[in-house]
């Protein structure tokens, strides 16, 4: 199949935005996600994941702080740029857009990961104050089942919480959308589309990027767009109603362990937790203990 000059450079710039997006530091081959019991039942028994919506997550500046920084990387660039100077890639749109990035949030779902299993914040803020569990996924495995969704926008990403990463992201991804744009000599309704999936790549980058402190929760996540709304499901939790949607079918082989928080004696639960393994075709998945020297935690 021939490609448009369009399609040609949608495809560069989705590899730029990959090639630009912070790396983790350190590479995780396993993800966790902290959970209740019931949470833990329900993604093992029905082995689906929950995205839930990006407005009722627990940071009151998601999306803000990464705008904020694109903002500023972006009013950099206009004040270099020559005046009355013509570029295919519209950076006065991308200004002027900022609304309709932050638009997008209700369209957007997040599962949550940590790259540690036995972390005293995660267990006191989503592991059912230590009482719930840390699951396990083995990320290679993860990556390539979600490969499969054709929804999906992003395989699990590290979240960035340092401003100069931040910004250097979106500079390396603005230089490099320049280009694609100059090289393909996109005119007219081309150059509007070429425009809408820069704006829209720019605003995957602002969910990447978290205020520093929240550094402390090693956070990845993986991201999901619903722009027709549909599969959306809710949910009541924290005093309000989370709309969320459903990850479903993930193979057993991605689940790769289960942490015990510590509030709960390790004994009076491992037995429990085999059988329930073995009920599930998981006995492939290993049982750990919190190291954690409490038994409850506020």
């Amino acid at each position: 199949m021939i490609r448009t000059p369009l399609e040609h450079a949608k495809a560069e710039l989705k590899k730029a935005w990959r090639h630009c997006r912070p790396k983790s530091y350190v590479p995780a081959k396993r993800l966790f996600h902290y959970t209740s019991a019931e949470g833990l039942q329900g993604i093992l028994t029905e082995r689906t994941l929950r995205l839930s919506n990006v407005s009722t997550l627990n940071d009151t500046t998601e999306i803000i702080h990464g705008g904020d920084v694109i903002q500023e990387v972006i009013d950099e660039a206009l004040l270099s740029q020559p005046a009355g100077q013509y570029t295919a890639l519209n950076l006065d749109a991308v200004a002027a857009k900022s609304k309709y990035l932050h638009s997008l949030v209700s369209h957007s779902y997040v599962a949550c990961f940590c790259t540690e299993d036995d972390l005293l914040s995660q267990w006191r803020g989503y592991g059912a104050g230590g009482a719930g569990f840390a699951l396990g996924f083995n990320r290679d495995r993860l990556e390539r089942y979600l490969q499969s969704e054709s929804l999906l926008l992003s395989d699990p990403m590290p979240m960035v919480y340092e401003i100069e990463r931040q910004k250097r992201a979106v500079r390396c991804f603005l230089s490099k959308a320049r280009a694609i744009a100059a090289n393909h000599g996109l005119l007219g309704s081309d150059c509007e589309k070429f425009n809408d999936e820069f704006h829209f790549r720019l605003f995957l980058y602002a969910l990447g990027m978290k205020n520093r402190s929240f550094s402390e929760e090693k956070e990845w996540r993986i991201l999901q767009v619903r722009p027709d709304q549909r599969g959306v499901n809710f949910r009541p939790a924290r005093g309000i109603i989370i709309p969320f949607v459903e990850l479903s079918n993930i193979p057993l082989d991605v689940f790769a362990s289960v942490t015990l928080g510590p509030a709960v004696e390790y004994g009076f639960r491992v037995g429990p937790m085999e059988l329930f393994l073995k009920r599930n075709q998981l006995e492939h998945v290993k049982i750990r203990t919190s190291q954690i020297p409490v038994r409850a935690l506020c």
